[in-house]
């Protein structure tokens, strides 16, 4: 059986049992939050408004600018079609354009949700439950495979780690500056 075997049979099952008439609003508004990093943008934005919060608005900024970049490159690269391309299906929201892997949505909220952790910036749970809530929403909605969003989780932590690595030079490098 093929990978995409086992992701339309996960896709299936969440179509039969984990979804419900009054939870379609609310996977929609939460897709709807995740498209072009809307939310991480407003986040960011509100992070930077607060002067003793502004290097977390800067390395959720990069996350996002890596982010755009790589996920970009990937979905040139690998051209997988959406799910709703392959299996017939009624969608609650517009069919998405562009390559299915990976997860944008996902690799975005992720990428901001790791970096908030790894700062300890207090809004690091509720932008973690958010990355979860978006990412499953991307599988109810059947706009992507379930190794889309995993793939999505992965490139998401490893921007939060290159932003933080970006990060950690400048600081170095600052310092090594100031000492001179």
């Amino acid at each position: 059986m093929s990978i995409r075997t086992y992701d339309l049979a996960i896709l299936d099952y969440i179509q039969a049992h984990l979804t419900h008439p009054n939870f379609d609003s609310y996977m929609v508004f939460l897709s709807k939050i995740g498209n072009f990093t809307l939310i991480w943008l407003i986040l960011g934005g509100i992070l930077w408004l607060i002067p003793s919060t502004r290097n977390h608005s800067k390395q959720v900024f990069t996350s996002l600018v890596i982010y755009a970049v790589l996920s970009n490159v990937l979905k040139f690269i690998i051209q997988r079609p959406r799910p709703f391309e392959i299996v017939d299906v009624d969608l609650l929201i517009y069919p998405p354009i562009g390559h299915s892997f990976p997860s944008g949505h996902t690799a975005s909220s992720w990428a901001v949700a790791i970096t908030l952790w790894r700062l300890r910036s207090p809004l690091r749970y509720p932008a973690m439950l958010l990355a979860i809530l978006i990412s499953y929403s991307r599988l109810y909605l059947y706009v992507h495979y379930p190794t889309d969003i995993l793939g999505g989780i992965v490139l998401g932590c490893m921007i939060a780690f290159i932003t933080a690595k970006i990060f950690a030079d400048k600081e170095s490098w600052t310092h090594q500056q100031v000492k001179s």
